[in-house]
């Protein structure tokens, strides 16, 4: 009986110091800080600012969405050119993509609304920073359709040296007869063997490829009128070939009741899905 009872007693001894260790490891993690982000005023007072990217010497550039594309260097500013563009609804000077090429070509590609004969395009053209002045555009993409609230307009370069171009639906809810709208395109650096990379994207605003896995991810702006939380808005994993449901979709099995007798079965998924009518934008 004694035996049995000190048994127990250390027994109950090894779960108090097992309890005791697992309150200190709680109590270490919680008490551990954040990690923070701090956040820093680099520029102000712009008109709308609208894509970044960097050249390899780590400055920054940028467009304006009214064609304004300048440098950013330890907080000081240099135009470099303005666009022959216009800027209407969500529409302007849009995407920007330094070339992987950069050092020896010079190369900045950019995105940008224009109106010919009373229509509005869109359009991706080429050019080349010769000193501290944008030069010799090249049309590489024209006739891109616009929207006045959807136009899309990331532009990047994937590590497979292609251009990713993504372009917006024309409307709310409805069939699209272009197949580059509500798609995310993927062209030659030349704008050449453009094809459909994903579909079913109403809006995709941001795009950013991983630089671990080299997934292709983007923010898509959701479907309007369902109320104040529906549809989510997400974020997806591109994958090529692949729909992401818009219009007849909101998400995998789950039709828009404008469209009662779509499959729904094969719509990719999201990565992360939030708050409706939220918009994420850039990545």
């Amino acid at each position: 009986m004694a035996k049995k009872r000190a048994v127990n007693i250390i027994v109950i001894i090894i779960l108090l110091i097992a309890l005791a260790g697992a309150v200190l490891l709680a109590r270490t993690f919680l008490q551990k800080p954040a990690t923070s982000l701090e956040m820093e005023v680099l520029a102000e007072n712009l008109h709308v600012p609208w894509a970044i990217d960097f050249l390899p010497d780590g400055t920054l550039l940028f467009t304006e969405r009214d064609g304004t594309v300048s440098l950013l260097k330890d907080k000081n500013i240099r135009v470099i050119g303005t666009l022959n563009g216009t800027e209407r609804g969500e529409g302007g000077s849009l995407g920007i993509a330094v070339d992987p090429g950069f050092v020896q070509n010079h190369f900045i590609y950019v995105y940008y609304l224009y109106e010919e004969d009373g229509t509005f395009w869109n359009r991706v053209s080429r050019l080349r920073l010769d000193g501290m002045r944008l030069a010799e555009e090249k049309v590489l993409l024209d006739r891109i359709p616009a929207a006045r609230y959807h136009n899309g307009g990331r532009i990047r370069f994937g590590p497979d040296g292609k251009l990713y171009v993504a372009i917006g639906s024309s409307c709310n809810l409805c069939d699209e007869s272009d197949p580059r709208r509500a798609a995310v395109m993927r062209y030659d650096v030349d704008g050449s063997n453009g094809a459909v990379f994903a579909r079913g994207l109403r809006n995709s605003v941001g795009l950013a490829f991983h630089p671990a896995t080299g997934a292709l991810w983007a923010t898509n702006n959701d479907r309007d009128w369902l109320g104040d939380d529906q549809p989510p808005e997400r974020i997806n994993i591109l994958r090529g070939g692949r729909d992401y449901g818009w219009p007849r979709c909101n998400l995998p099995n789950v039709r828009n009741p404008e469209y009662p007798g779509a499959d729904c079965s094969q719509v990719e998924p999201p990565a992360i899905t939030f708050q409706a009518h939220s918009a994420p934008l850039g990545m």
